[in-house]
């Protein structure tokens, strides 16, 4: 039995399984996670090592160079990138697209712990960091209060908001971020301590040695069992203070006698201000999978019941929340799709001019829907702006194969047939074409889930969504819409079909189109000329309509980074952005300002990612707008306004980074990567490339990578000196970083609580030069000798951050974009610098966004050229015949005329997204 006979014969079994599509379809529907975009898995791996007070050239050397040279032997590395910088190294690892994640990660810490002994043994061990957009918090609050200081609101926040929104449905982990964290400081007074003939490391070792349990056994009495335990941890500051350092002379030497104790906070390298105020900053990530509106909205609710417990003057401020966005992007295109099924059942009564099949049309639709979630659910999907693009461009496909099935049926029952007759015949005799219509479309869509990069990424939930769709829609065609037409349908005539259709009124428009379509097949020649002139006319158009990687559309946050020039304290950083903090509360279409400053303790998780600053010459500035509906200006006019009122800073170099290209894998729009040994001469060049190129119009915030260098104080050791008393290299150096940065001895440990004892010099003993050659290192034989007597301190410059890219030394110079498309402004860039001059060895590649939208591109590129033969394919073994199907595929060159012509008329560009709409009308026009 046929599908459509068996449709027609048991409508009570069809209308079941109707049921069982709705509970289904609605029950996965309700499980579906709701996020902006799909899950995008970069296959970037980044290693953060930190070094604390070590040069950006030693960091190099030390770290960046070993790292790079194991991590490059795994397999499946596509490139390696790193930086390194005072302090800092980070490495970051790019596999090829399709690498599993997890296991490239455990690859990376595996060659990390062959090399961990050859690394220095005082560096923190490297942290290894997955690229996942999906671990981005989905709500930020800047906590600011007037009574209390970041430290104590810090800790009011952990003990009585942390744990409460962790336990929420969906609520992964909360960051509690910035502010000041407690410290127990030993500030030595030098003087003293060197009276009593002691040193700083003698200290920190008794500290360690005293503040332990060590578990000594058990011993039985009788029938019991003791456990036997040395009790010796730190309690409170008082035993701290009382720790006996030596006795002299049968006088204890006490921690008191040379030191001042104090319970306070760590030196502060960075900080978080909300609206001008010291702020806390709360972040909350939601856990995979989970539907980011309902996460942020229980959030949102569950808040202000908690703020009850807290003091009243405590604000919480929202600095940006991630399902506001998805909320206006989802909501868009829901909005889409249903004006589309809308506006599809109105015109099928217009036309029909009866509610019969317009209600089988209605009907067909949300069942093709829900039908459609099931697999989505399946696959493990979730709505997110591609997937529900997918369902918006579905609705309009799913009543193709319907309105192809009742026209049928009303045409044999016109002839005089009987409703089930009509309905069984008039769906069979079309069911192959319809068939094979969903095929051709399907067969469109299906390259695009073969594609890698991040288009492939982009486009596999879309293309699997419309393909979940048109099977759908192709079953309810073939069974629902049948069985409703052989319950609802009317038998009538044509003469009372057009009476009633109104189809009458189309008759100047069929003439219309009668008379061209005459001409047409009269002066075939002139048509295919005109036909030609029209397609080479739109090639014509090409280079007018420009190229970019993402198209840029509203942002409801803006995100300014500021990098003062090398060697600016952290105070003066943070001056400066008070500056810009006034300038952008000024206007009247900004919600809010955050700014935050130095490496904070995410930070160098922010860092491997790509995000965030990491030196206190640097900050970031989020600015978050108000609703589009209640704003004059828009987001990129906002930006230009501010751009326009900052205050000349001199040698501060300010610009803009795009969250949304970040997120879909873009870097800076316009980078050029100038590749050679010598930093010098990388520095000259990039400053010089830099200069050219922004006098190119729509050129922004144009800079070398390589800036100016960052003022250092050197300690140049005298070998022959240091080995003739006896000391080493490396015991100086650490004596120095001891002295100068003093060394976390132990910690004292308070309700659940570990805080760091850190032990170190008073401020007046470590404030120029000449201090630092008075620190006092002890040879073997425990005589004291001055730094002074064994190195040469002088001042220098030093390289503030040095960039290597696959195992070579690189500078980039990096740009933003205004009112122009990338593809022609680096067609610009190209030709001003083609008669450049570059010395041997030293060569120029392009990168940042306009490389990925080469690359995303090709592959698309690639998808269309396979679709195209699938298609082909397809109406071959369809008409069994190898030429018929070029009579249809002539319709795709064709297509291509309305777009080149729609493209450059509304001013679009050719882009990521308008590349995938012309592979999909390769398969809707045939």
């Amino acid at each position: 039995m046929k599908l459509t006979d068996f449709s027609v014969e048991r409508p009570v079994t069809v209308l079941m399984i109707a049921l069982i599509i709705v509970v289904l379809g609605g029950l996965f529907f309700s499980k579906l996670g709701l996020d902006l975009l799909p899950d995008i898995k970069y296959p970037m791996v980044s290693v953060v090592t930190t070094y604390p007070g070590v040069a950006s050239e030693d960091i190099e050397e030390l770290l960046t160079k070993p790292i790079e040279d194991v991590v490059s032997t795994i397999k499946g590395v596509k490139s390696v990138k790193s930086f390194s910088q005072e302090g800092l190294s980070v490495v970051m690892v790019e596999f090829n697209w399709g690498t599993d994640l997890d296991l490239a990660a455990q690859d990376v810490r595996d060659k990390l712990d062959l090399i961990q002994d050859f690394l220095p043994g005082d560096a923190d061990k490297p942290l290894v960091v997955k690229l996942d957009v999906g671990a981005m918090p989905v709500l930020g609050y800047g906590v600011t209060s007037k009574s209390l200081d970041t430290l104590k609101l810090r800790h009011l926040l952990e003990d009585n908001i942390k744990d409460k929104l962790e336990r929420l449905d969906g609520v992964a982990s909360v960051q509690i971020m910035g502010g000041q964290e407690r410290e127990i400081l030993v500030s030595l007074n030098k003087t003293l301590l060197e009276s009593y003939g002691l040193t700083q490391s003698q200290v920190v070792q008794v500290l360690r040695q005293e503040n332990v349990n060590i578990s000594g056994g058990h011993i039985i009495e009788g029938i019991q069992e003791f456990t036997l335990r040395t009790i010796g941890e730190y309690k409170n500051l008082e035993e701290i203070k009382n720790t006996v350092l030596c006795v002299r002379g049968e006088t204890p030497v006490y921690l008191k006698d040379v030191a001042e104790v104090k319970d306070t906070h760590k030196e502060e390298r960075s900080y978080s201000r909300t609206n001008k105020k010291e702020s806390v900053l709360l972040l909350v990530n939601k856990q995979s999978g989970s539907n980011t509106k309902e996460v942020a909205d229980q959030v949102i609710k569950e808040l202000p019941k908690l703020k009850k417990n807290l003091p009243s003057d405590i604000e919480f401020s929202l600095v940006f929340d991630q399902s506001r966005i998805i909320k206006k992007a989802t909501g868009s295109v829901i909005q889409s799709g249903i004006i589309g099924a809308l506006l599809a059942g109105l015109l099928i009564f217009l036309f029909l001019r009866n509610w019969r099949p317009t209600l089988a049309i209605i009907t067909a639709i949300p069942l093709s829907l829900l039908a459609t979630f099931i697999p989505l659910y399946i696959a493990g999907y979730t709505l997110n702006i591609m997937t529900l693009g997918g369902l918006a461009l579905g609705i309009g496909m799913m009543v193709d194969s319907a309105i192809v099935v009742i026209e049928n049926i009303y045409r044999h029952l016109e002839q005089g047939k009987e409703r089930k007759e009509a309905a069984k015949v008039g769906a069979s005799e079309v069911g192959m074409a319809i068939t094979a219509s969903t095929l051709t479309t399907i067969a469109v869509f299906f390259p695009l889930t073969l594609g890698g990069g991040i288009a492939g990424q982009i486009s596999r939930g879309l293309a699997l969504t419309v393909s979940f769709a048109l099977f759908a829609s192709l079953f309810v065609a073939l069974t629902i819409v049948p069985m409703m037409a052989s319950k609802l349908f009317k038998k009538r005539t044509a003469e009372e079909y057009k009476k009633v259709s109104g189809s009458q009124r189309f008759e100047k428009v069929k003439n219309y189109y009668r008379k061209i379509l005459t001409w047409a097949l009269e002066h075939r020649k002139k048509t295919i000329l005109i036909t030609l002139g029209l397609l080479i006319l739109t090639f014509s158009l090409v280079p007018f309509i420009g190229t970019e990687f993402i198209p840029l559309g509203d942002r409801p946050t803006l995100i300014l980074q500021l990098k003062m020039p090398p060697g600016t304290s952290l105070e003066e950083t943070s001056k400066v952005v008070g500056q810009i903090e006034d300038v952008i509360l000024r206007l009247r279409d900004v919600d809010s300002v955050s700014s935050f400053g130095g490496l904070t303790e995410g930070g160098k998780i922010d860092v491997g990612m790509g995000f965030g600053s990491s030196e206190v010459n640097e900050a970031t500035i989020m600015i978050k707008l108000k609703d589009k509906k209640d704003r004059q200006f828009s987001s990129q006019e906002i930006q230009e306004i501010i751009r326009k009122n900052l205050p000349k800073i001199r040698e501060a170099e300010i610009s803009f980074m795009d969250m949304s290209q970040q997120m879909l894998g873009g870097s800076s729009p316009v980078e050029i990567k100038i590749f050679g040994k010598d930093l010098s001469r990388l520095k000259e060049i990039g400053n010089e490339i830099a200069k050219k190129i922004s006098k190119i119009e729509g050129i922004r915030d144009a800079k070398s990578s390589l800036v100016e260098s960052k003022p250092e104080i050197a300690i140049k050791i005298d070998r022959e000196k240091a080995a003739h008393l006896g000391l080493s290299l490396g015991q100086i150096g650490a004596t120095v970083r001891n002295s100068m940065q003093g060394v976390v001895a132990t910690k004292l440990r308070q309700a659940g609580e570990e805080i760091d004892i850190r032990v170190r010099y008073r401020p007046e003993y470590r404030q120029d030069i000449e201090d630092i050659k008075r620190i006092t290192i002890f040879s073997p034989l425990g005589k004291p000798i001055l730094l002074g007597q064994v190195a040469e301190i002088s001042k220098k410059q030093g390289p503030v951050k040095i960039d290597r890219e696959d195992q070579s030394r690189v500078v980039l110079v990096t740009a933003n974009v205004v009112d122009r498309d990338i593809g022609s402004i680096v067609k610009d860039i190209k030709k001003e610098l083609a008669d450049y001059s570059l010395p041997t060895g030293y060569f120029i590649e392009y990168g940042g966004s306009y490389k990925q939208m080469q690359d995303s591109f090709k592959v698309l590129t690639g998808a269309l050229i396979l679709a195209i033969l699938l298609v082909y394919m397809v109406m071959a073994s369809q008409f069994e015949s190898l030429v018929y199907p070029f009579i249809v595929m002539f319709e795709i060159p064709l297509a291509f005329i309305g777009v080149g012509w729609a493209l450059f008329i509304t001013r679009q560009t050719l882009s990521l997204t308008s590349f995938m709409g012309i592979i999909m009308l390769a398969g809707i026009v045939v």
